[in-house]
């Protein structure tokens, strides 16, 4: 499909200024819990197998969440673009 063509292309070296400035704190100043466990529309959390910080606890506030696990740590866009993109795709797709 042309969409996840686009979106693994987009992938990759070039996106990892914003990811590394992600991950330094950037959006950890306050906690996104209250809009995250408010979700009504089904919602999905990647994690990455190598990942050190637990996931389960979204899946378990979040009413619709699933938790899906792939190779990676934490910035699966980069480290896994085609798992990614997959697994995005085979959640909308359900």
């Amino acid at each position: 499909e042309a969409w996840l063509e686009a979106a693994v292309a987009g992938c990759g070296q070039p996106r990892r200024a914003p990811i590394q400035a992600f991950n330094a704190g950037l959006l950890q100043a306050r906690s996104f819990e209250p809009e995250l466990t408010s979700l009504r529309q089904p919602t999905l959390v990647l994690a990455g197998r190598g990942d050190k910080r637990q996931r389960q606890e979204y899946a378990a506030g979040v009413r619709t969440c699933r938790l899906e696990t792939i190779r990676g740590a934490n910035v699966l866009p980069w480290e896994a673009p085609a798992e990614t993109c997959a697994t995005i795709a085979k959640f909308c797709a359900d």
